[in-house]
Parts: C-alpha cells; structure tokens; sequence
C-alpha cells in the first residue's frame, strides 16, 4: 500500500491524511458495511478502509476453514 509519494525535487507527500482512533471509527464502520470478502480492495481508498479490508478477508478465511474443518462439505454451502 502506497501512501506517500516522492516529487521530482525529491519531497515526500502523504495521499491521505493521518486519523486519529476516533477519525478511524467510521471509516472502519464503512468498510465492514460495504465491503463483500475477498472482493478488489481499491488502491484510492484511505489505508484505514484497506487495512480494514484485508482483517475481513483474513477473518472470512479463518471462518471458510473452521467450517470446512468441523462440517462435512456436503452439508455446506460456503
């Protein structure tokens, strides 16, 4: 995830800005709202919502796999 980027004379500027815990919460809130697994994360949103994305994924996974684990895959339908 890139999230400064280098000018010709060598300066370094941030794409996003930096949030506080409070200023994370909602756009937290939006990712687990609106994002559906393991579906693109997009490089133009805030690094807060893609962190966000990639913990749904690896929480998705962990629950593909307990389920698989513990269920017969007959019976389920992931």
């Amino acid at each position: 995830m890139v999230d400064t980027l280098a000018s010709p004379s060598g300066n370094i500027m941030k794409l996003f800005k930096e949030l506080t815990k409070e200023e994370a919460t909602p756009f937290r809130e939006w990712a687990r709202i609106n994002y559906k697994p393991f579906s693109e994360i997009k490089g133009v949103w805030h690094p807060v919502i893609q962190e966000e994305c990639a913990k749904i994924n690896a929480d998705a996974q962990i629950e593909e796999s307990l389920a698989r684990e513990y269920y017969p895959a007959s019976k389920i339908d992931i």
